[in-house]
Order: structure tokens, then sequence, then C-alpha cells
């Protein structure tokens, strides 16, 4: 996905190296540390960090999201998962993450999002708290990555319990 396409996008610039930043980003292991809206995380099936694995989270408030990584793109620092939510109010959620070289020491991380009605009615009049919710978790999520990132460590939240 690209900003273009993403019906959300969330853009945090990083004081961290580009290569650094994408291990965090791309690896479960090191996303149960930063993604603190997580409560739990099960890897479900595939080879881990890998094209087909699948994982689900437990995210605060009680939402369960499937994902299924699609596609990788290490040169390009690229990951897009596809992503199946608990209540399902949408459908056809996709989710890239990118990591972007500023400068030697600064890095741009987009989350690019994109999300179809599964309801047509019912869909439309949720899809702003669906949003707002996603903004929300995102945002979290990005501040404890810029810290663990910069830092090495995360002090906001706990991490996810992980079982692979």
């Amino acid at each position: 996905l690209t900003n273009a396409e993403a019906d959300l996008t969330v853009i945090t610039d990083m004081d961290a190296p580009a290569d650094i930043v994408w291990d965090a980003i791309s690896h479960l292991a090191k996303r149960a540390i930063w993604q603190v809206t997580i409560k739990e995380m099960m890897r479900l099936q595939g080879d881990t960090d890998a094209i087909g694995e699948v994982h689900s989270c437990i995210h605060s408030g009680g939402v369960k999201i499937v994902h299924l990584t699609t596609a990788i793109d290490e040169e390009n620092r690229r990951k897009t998962e596809r992503t199946w939510v608990s209540p399902a109010i949408m459908k056809d959620i996709y989710v890239t993450l990118a990591a972007e070289p500023l400068t030697e020491d600064r890095t741009r991380v987009s989350f690019f999002a994109s999300f179809k009605p599964r309801f047509p009615i019912l869909s439309h009049i949720a899809r702003p708290f669906f949003v707002r919710f996603m903004t929300s978790d995102i945002r979290k999520d990005m501040a404890a990555l810029k810290e663990f990132c910069e830092t090495g460590a995360v002090t906001t939240g706990q991490p996810a319990k992980l079982e692979v």
C-alpha cells in the first residue's frame, strides 16, 4: 500500500537508522515488545517473519486481529499483511509498514491501512469509530516503536505475551 491507496495513514519520524527500525517492525518477537496496545500474540502457522506467516493478536479492549503476511520487500523495508478484525465490521483490510531512511540516523516509519465496509449501512456508520480506534492504537504503538528504536527499551506498557 501507499499513502494514496490508504484509508488510514500514520507517519512518524525517528532518530534511528533505518536498519534498526526495519528490524523492529519486521520481526514478530520485536513487535511483541513495542506494540503496547497488544496484550497477547500467537504465531499460528507458517515460517516466522516470512511470507505466509499467520499470527493473532489480542488488543486492548479485547479486539482480536489475525494477520497474514502477504509481502515483504527487504530492499525497500516494507511489509504488508492482510488482517481480519473481530468483530468484523470491515473487510479486505490490508496494512503496510515501511521504514524509509531520511538520513543515516533518521528514519520515517509509515503505517498505511486500507479497508472496505463489510455491511453496507452498518459499516459506513461504524467507519469513523473504526478509524478513530485504529488511529489511536497505531499512534500509541508508533510512539513506543520510536522509543524502542531510539533507546532500545519501551517504558510505556508491558511486552505482549508471545507464543510461537
